[in-house]
């Protein structure tokens, strides 16, 4: 029986109604399946997503949990009223509005925070390692942006997706993988 499940998508996505349906529809069968634990990293529009719609089910199903696994440099709240209270005070230092998501319990990476480049890899490891099932958007096809070695460098290389290298590494540990990307 499936407890914990985790998310991983492209940075950047199309989002359609269909997909949130999707979603919907995977997210809820999840939770009658016995799921009561979501964990979420961050930087993508389908984390956002996934963290919409569990937001949602919460109304329905308040027992499930939210779980934020930070990278080194990253800070999340445990509750709706520390959000709030960080959204006025960005308000009033960047002069626009932001919201800011909470969650039941953060987790603190330690060995992401000494990784350096490599944190949000050993952080999405550390999500896949305490997870039952992943749920993913994820086109093997896809190419993050060139990037130029340094700024004094001119030539530029292809990073790897993160999302394909948790991809990878969740089919490595034989965890049960459900890929949205269609």
């Amino acid at each position: 029986m499936y407890k914990i499940c985790c998310f991983f998508g492209h940075r950047k996505i199309v989002i359609t109604v269909q997909l949130e349906e999707r979603l919907y529809v995977v997210l809820e069968e999840l939770i009658l399946a016995g799921v009561d634990t979501f964990i979420f990293g961050s930087r993508s529009e389908f984390n956002d997503l996934c963290y919409d719609i569990v937001l949602k089910l919460k109304e329905k199903y308040p027992y499930i949990k939210r779980v934020k696994y930070n990278a080194p440099h990253e800070c999340a709240f445990t509750s709706k009223e520390d959000a709030l209270k960080f959204a006025d005070t960005y308000m009033n230092v960047m002069h626009e509005q932001a919201e800011f998501q909470y969650f039941e319990k953060v987790i603190d990476s330690d060995r992401a925070y000494h990784a350096n480049k490599k944190a949000y890899v050993i952080r999405n490891q550390e999500m896949i390692d305490a997870s039952d099932i992943c749920i993913f958007y994820y086109n093997e096809s896809y190419q993050p942006p060139l990037r130029k070695n340094s700024k004094k460098d001119y030539t530029s290389y292809q990073p790897k997706s993160g999302t394909g290298i948790a991809f990878a590494y969740a089919k490595q540990k034989k965890k049960k993988i459900i890929n949205l990307f269609e």
